[in-house]
């Protein structure tokens, strides 16, 4: 006896992937896509950067008011309807070379401040490398800031998501949703 097809999920632990055991025949199991491709569908790229900085916030009422340090990474999302010659969005080392690169020289062990903040008169005067922001150095500012510097060097981004530490970080983008 053959399978019929079915468009149903599978449920509890049938396995993995879309169908239904056929119900005249219980060896058999039989596969369909019932979810019509997207309208729209895109490549999606992402590369990540890790690196160690520190920060304070002002006007902050607990522990982030005070100078600290994190190990932040950033993780960029690119997307296109379509692949280069060579079958890519986009070589990843152009990504390290562009924005990595300007991570590494602007960002990459510096204290990063609200520019208002009355410890960058101190640290100047120290010969310490800043990097000034025109708000607080939240992982929010930061995403935004890196949104904005990689679609300064021409990348189609999709989102910036900034990890401040290993279980927070904050999404800045279009709207479309990062996988």
């Amino acid at each position: 006896m053959g399978c019929r097809i079915t468009s149903k999920f599978l449920s509890k632990n049938e396995g993995v992937g879309l169908g239904d055991r056929d119900s005249e025949n219980k060896d058999c199991f039989c596969f369909s896509n019932p979810e019509p491709r997207p309208p729209n569908p895109v490549f999606l790229l992402s590369r990540q950067f890790s690196f160690c900085y520190g920060h304070r916030l002002l006007n902050h009422g607990g522990k982030c008011a005070h100078p600290h340090g994190h190990n932040g990474t950033v993780k960029i999302v690119l997307q296109s309807k379509r692949l280069d010659e060579t079958g890519m969005v986009l070589d990843f080392g152009e990504l390290k070379n562009t924005i990595g690169l300007w991570i590494e020289e602007n960002l990459d062990h510096r204290m990063i401040l609200d520019r208002r903040d009355p410890l960058v008169a101190v640290l100047r005067e120290m010969n310490e490398p800043m990097f000034l922001l025109d708000g607080n150095p939240t992982a929010e500012n930061l995403a935004k800031l890196l949104f904005d510097k990689t679609t300064a060097f021409g990348f189609p981004i999709v989102s910036v998501t900034f990890g401040e530490t290993e279980n927070c970080a904050a999404e800045y983008g279009t709207g479309v949703p990062a996988k």
